[in-house]
């Protein structure tokens, strides 16, 4: 565990809230999260509660880390939980690291990044915490992936989870953090394995901001859970059509790019995840979304 580093929020001046609301996220991407929950009570829900998502996310993690211990399962991945709530550590530890390596070797993962895979107690499972399905954030020098206390008890339906969270992991550093939503979604859904019937389909753009509703409101999710099943059903498609293997190429080329492809990106206004598609299947972004939508 790293040492916390506190926040003089005070330093700030007359640039107020927002420069030390900064420093909070910092020291959260550290994931020093002592000093990020000092710092988030301390500041409290600003900007008419624009900061609640932030406040919510380090408190949950925070309590996580005053209670837990971390244990290695490996040489790239650890596991944090509270043991007088999740009392099964060993077993889930042989969970966690079947359904990673499952992943890593479906999407051709070179494990270069270690992982930290956090159970959340279970206050943290309520309508107030935005991701309280499970979540996987970009820190350092570890990535993190955190999933319900509550689903702990179920086998399939962790393995599942963290099969899902740790693909975000894999994409993300994959793809150089290229790859739209729907790709992301996309390829962690079709990792997971779990069946997703397809309702309303997309375009690009509309399916973009399908992603970005506030998912603590019950009258957004239905159209949430369409719009992963769109991605699901996209990826499936090109898996099915060109061959399971190609989707670790189709990663790798978001991130393989030569000065000169990225300069012909910059003048053409080709998006990254089109010139990926092109390199590894030879189609189009746009032919995705009309050739992958079911009869």
């Amino acid at each position: 565990m790293r040492t916390s580093t506190s926040i003089e929020l005070g330093r700030f001046g007359d640039l107020g809230a927002g420069v030390a609301w900064k420093e909070v996220v910092e020291a959260y991407y550290r994931d020093d999260l002592a000093a990020a929950w000092a710092g988030a009570q301390a500041l409290g829900a600003n900007f008419g509660g624009a900061t609640l998502d932030w406040y919510r996310m380090i408190e949950g993690e925070a309590e996580t880390r005053e209670r837990a211990a971390i244990s290695t399962i490996d040489d790239h991945l650890r596991l944090e939980l509270i043991d007088a709530e999740v009392p099964h550590r060993d077993a889930l530890a042989e969970v966690a690291q079947q359904a990673c390596s499952q992943v890593g070797q479906q999407l051709g993962w070179d494990y270069s990044v270690p992982v930290l895979v956090t159970v959340l107690p279970y206050e943290v499972d309520a309508p107030w915490h935005s991701a309280r399905y499970g979540y996987a954030m970009d820190k350092y020098p570890y990535d993190k992936v955190c999933i319900p206390g509550r689903v702990t008890q179920d086998p399939e339906h962790v393995a599942a989870i963290i099969r899902h969270e740790f693909a975000h992991v894999v994409t993300l550093n994959r793809t150089g953090n290229q790859a739209p939503t729907w790709v992301e979604e996309g390829v962690s859904t079709w990792v997971e394995g779990t069946p997703r019937p397809v309702g309303l389909w997309r375009d690009v753009n509309e399916l973009e901001a399908s992603f970005t509703v506030d998912r603590r409101d019950p009258s957004t999710l239905h159209g949430v859970g369409d719009a992963y099943a769109q991605a699901h059903a996209m990826v499936s498609w090109l898996a099915d059509k060109y061959g399971a293997n190609k989707i670790a190429d189709w990663l790798g080329a978001f991130g393989n790019n030569s000065f000169f492809t990225e300069a012909r990106m910059r003048l053409t206004g080709e998006s990254p995840a089109d010139e990926a598609l092109r390199e590894t299947f030879g189609i189009s972004e746009n032919q995705v979304f009309r050739d992958a939508r079911p009869d």
